[in-house]
């Protein structure tokens, strides 16, 4: 887990690789395609695929109907000829033929070359799958279009987390023995080492053995990111928006409910280990966890961690939340409100469990003493060390624990209190402003469009909330917030590309869709769609910033697993394009974008920069908390699209 800088958003990512020539993916889908039409298919269905010199950037997984879709043909000074689609099923000709008019992007690449865009509009096709033919000189594509495109989204995210499993034994391509098991703290045998966890103050430094805390199990849980520190603010957040796109879209999620729901148990079982006792805690495992080169997960049971010093960390510490200095609401806050979703919402899932009735009244149980707990110190604890996660507000989890009880139990006292909390909050003597994009450091949206639902008839909340939902989200849907031709040309609704740009805008399209549904903004579907859209491909550098998923995504992240085995983890969401300034403020050298090596670097500029490099952790490092907002949206956009239009 390398920092995650506070750059308007904060979060965090990496990778590199050799790749094929700019054109060759396109090109290999187009022949793919046309070599699959329907018997007898003739007509634009033989086009040859386009040599260059333009490309076309699309959502490589597709586009669902009913809302707006567009692609993009990059080039250099030319405009392209006249372009118009193509089924590729039928071979028949879809509309005319469509100049490209003025340019929608007008830059230069670090190079100093000329980058134009143009968009194409393949609103016009109904489902199937279309190729945008350049007029006299080829094919681009293809374009999909469906109510299925975006089947296999969710299912990359599930099996994401799946590999990410903390203590037993994780199958699959990233398949490895049991790691972290609590018995290794206390199992006498000196050949074995680094269990979770001993219990230790917050910001413990020195040796961490039996002699420094008592043993505690928190064995379970997901590795957080590309090392092995697992977190309780980031495992509550993930843990919450899944069991609300659960709550709020199950026909979205379709056949993978059943299997969401078991592994957010896996997360919320770990959740329940850290916080269910007398001295709560936040984080396991530390600085200390991603210092040595990368190894597997297994390797530390026989080879104990140590600094530059050789102090070593021969069980992996548990840091207590400093509750007794009035630190913790903000972790507290985030637990409180993933349990009791859990125990409204997982149960209704997995009926065939017998255990799921008593289960969900303990968790529902601790979710009031934790918030309880919460309101007693409402100051935020720093993970160890806290540039790892910089937090500073608190008023926005403890609404979001407090809405969500209310939703869950009914209570009015809970209902009372998420508004107080979020008046305070949204106060303008508050120096420290919402953000309209929602991640673990800023669950404004999400609370709010939890009062929308949690409020009494009897009050006006419900129509407060709405109104402060809409105010929240309003520079998303704003034409005059300021933001670079990249971003504009690509429907990027934030005013630029931070550190972990990819959770920056899906939390932008997450809190897009809630205010959608509470009735608080128009046209936030067809935003929240666009920052989809970005990151399956429809970008400069025409990646999918998904592994595994569409014809080009990463395939060296930072990522310890990975680099040792070779293996691109499934489904994992990395950081994805950052301003260049981003990554030299990161401390990251300077890359020589001009080398034919660097596989981007006819796309890449000042405002947007991504290679797919295992040592640049800004840019291509995954993290759980990257995939909560994805299955969200993805399931609430589904969950809109006319049913029976998917593509053939």
């Amino acid at each position: 887990m390398t920092p995650r800088l506070l750059v308007g958003f904060v979060a965090l990512a990496a990778c590199r690789r050799p790749a094929p020539a700019a054109n060759a993916a396109p090109a290999r889908a187009v022949m793919s395609a046309v070599s699959a039409a329907a018997p007898g298919a003739i007509g634009c269905a033989r086009e040859t695929p386009h040599a260059g010199p333009f490309v076309l950037r699309a959502d490589d997984l597709g586009y669902l109907p009913g809302l707006p879709r567009t692609a993009v043909i990059l080039g250099g000074h030319a405009a392209p000829p006249r372009t118009r689609l193509c089924d590729l099923a039928s071979g028949a000709w879809i509309g005319d033929w469509t100049a490209a008019g003025e340019p929608v992007l007008e830059t230069h690449t670090l190079r100093g070359a000329a980058l134009r865009g143009w968009r194409v509009d393949v609103g016009a096709a109904g489902p199937g799958r279309y190729s945008v033919v350049l007029e006299g000189r080829g094919a681009l594509g293809p374009v999909r279009v469906g109510a299925d495109a975006w089947a296999a989204v969710v299912p990359a995210m599930v099996t994401f987390l799946r590999s990410q499993r903390c203590g037993g034994a994780v199958e699959g391509p990233l398949a490895h023995p049991a790691c972290h098991r609590a018995a290794s703290v206390t199992d006498g045998d000196p050949a074995t080492h680094s269990g979770d966890g001993v219990a230790v103050r917050d910001a413990h430094r020195g040796p961490v053995d039996v002699d420094a805390g008592p043993a505690v199990n928190v064995e379970g849980g997901w590795h957080d990111a590309g090392d092995y520190v697992k977190f309780l603010g980031t495992t509550a957040f993930v843990v919450a928006v899944d069991l609300l796109a659960l709550r709020d879209h199950p026909a979205g999620l379709g056949a993978e409910r059943a299997r969401l729901a078991t592994e957010l148990s896996w997360g919320a079982d770990w959740i329940e280990r850290m916080t269910d006792s007398d001295a709560p805690m936040h984080q396991v495992s530390g600085e200390l966890d991603h210092a040595p080169p990368p190894r597997r997960p297994e390797a530390d049971t026989v080879n104990p961690l140590r600094d530059d010093d050789d102090v070593p960390w021969e069980q992996r510490p548990a840091y207590r939340i400093d509750v007794a200095h009035g630190r913790g609401a903000n972790v507290l806050g985030r637990a409180s409100a993933a349990l009791a979703l859990w125990s409204a919402v997982v149960p209704t899932v997995l009926r065939d469990d017998p255990t799921m009735a008593a289960l969900a009244r303990r968790r529902l149980a601790l979710a009031r003493r934790l918030y309880d707990l919460a309101r007693t110190v409402e100051r935020p604890q720093p993970t160890d060390p806290p540039d790892f996660y910089p937090e500073a507000s608190t008023l926005d989890d403890l609404a979001l624990a407090a809405a969500t009880l209310a939703t869950v139990t009914g209570e009015a006292r809970y209902a009372s209190d998420a508004r107080a909390l979020l008046e305070r909050w949204l106060s303008p003597d508050n120096t420290l402003a919402a953000e309209p994009t929602a991640y673990w450091g800023d669950v404004t949206a999400v609370a709010l469009a939890e009062m929308v639902r949690s409020a009494r008839p009897s009050t006006d909340d419900a129509a407060w909330a709405r109104t402060q939902l809409g105010g929240l989200v309003a520079p998303l849907t704003s034409p005059s917030t300021p933001r670079g031709p990249v971003a504009r040309a690509f429907g990027w609704t934030l005013g630029t590309f931070g550190n972990g740009s990819i959770a920056q805008g899906l939390g932008a399209a997450l809190a897009c869709v809630l205010a959608d549904a509470a009735g608080a903004a128009s046209g936030c579907r067809a935003i929240a769609a666009d920052q989809v859209h970005w990151t399956l491909g429809r970008n400069p550098f025409g990646v999918t910033f998904v592994a595994g998923l569409g014809a080009r995504s990463p395939e060296h992240p930072h990522h310890d697993l990975a680099r040792v085995t070779g293996i691109t983890p499934f489904g994992a969401v990395v950081g994805g394009p950052a301003e260049l300034g981003v990554r030299t403020r990161s401390g990251l050298a300077s890359v020589v974008v001009g080398a034919p090596s660097h596989a981007f670097a006819a796309y890449t500029t000042h405002e947007a920069f991504y290679e797919d490099d295992p040592e640049d952790y800004v840019v291509n490092e995954p993290a759980i908390d990257f995939t909560p907002a994805l299955v969200y949206v993805a399931a609430a956009l589904a969950d809109h699209s006319p049913r029976g239009d998917a593509a053939p």
